[in-house]
């Protein structure tokens, strides 16, 4: 199996990325610069479970030709929504929204690189590339319409959850009071976006500059 395994059980090594992760990348960055609504819309889920099912059958090497960006960035989500920890450590949870609403101050990114310091060396290395496929895509925004901040927005559930105690916490307070779990719910849905489109848009300053040459 493939989906739904930590990523130190699946990268060869901490600064390596397993096989299908970086065919997929290379397959996004090549086509999703040009691809109109990619990360945003849906793609045919038996195709999209069929490609699954061929990547946890085999691991390695797949033939990407024919597949269509939009599925390929499907597959791309539902593989980082599969991790048994979401990929900015769902225990910093907390922290990262409180960054987040510091509005991407200097004192925000400082912050932001602190956290960022804390994530495992798997986690840095998914990240930086995947910032960089999102980097281009946003360099030809004009065409497909995915600006750092509509990207954020679809990706950005995908990169970070609330820890399961948590929610589950949120779930009982919801039962008492509705009105103020759902202005949590709702704080939350607009932090974490703000937060990946400041890691979009300072990824050079965050992680140096030959992130946005990876590809």
């Amino acid at each position: 199996a493939f989906f739904g395994q930590p990523l130190n059980k699946i990268f060869p090594q901490a600064d390596q990325l397993p096989q299908p992760i970086m065919d997929m990348l290379l397959e996004l960055r090549a086509k999703g610069p040009h691809t109109v609504g990619i990360f945003r819309k849906s793609a045919n889920a038996r195709q999209v479970r069929e490609i699954r099912e061929r990547i946890d059958a085999n691991g390695s090497r797949m033939d990407w030709n024919g597949v269509n960006a939009v599925v390929t960035a499907v597959v791309f989500k539902d593989f980082l929504r599969s991790l048994p920890d979401s990929l900015l450590c769902s225990g910093m949870y907390d922290q990262w929204l409180q960054v987040a609403a510091m509005d991407g101050q200097d004192s925000a990114l400082e912050k932001i690189k602190g956290l960022c310091d804390r994530l495992p060396s798997a986690n840095v290395t998914l990240l930086r590339h995947f910032l960089c496929v999102l980097l281009h895509i946003v360099a030809n925004s004009s065409h497909n319409m995915m600006s750092a901040s509509n990207l954020a927005v679809c990706v950005g559930p995908s990169l970070l959850w609330a820890p399961v105690a948590a929610a589950n916490a949120t779930a009982a307070a919801a039962a008492l009071n509705p009105a103020l779990a759902l202005s949590a719910e709702a704080t939350a849905s607009k932090q974490v976006p703000a937060l990946v489109a400041v890691l979009i848009d300072k990824c050079s300053i965050l992680f140096g500059a030959e992130t946005v040459i990876f590809f």
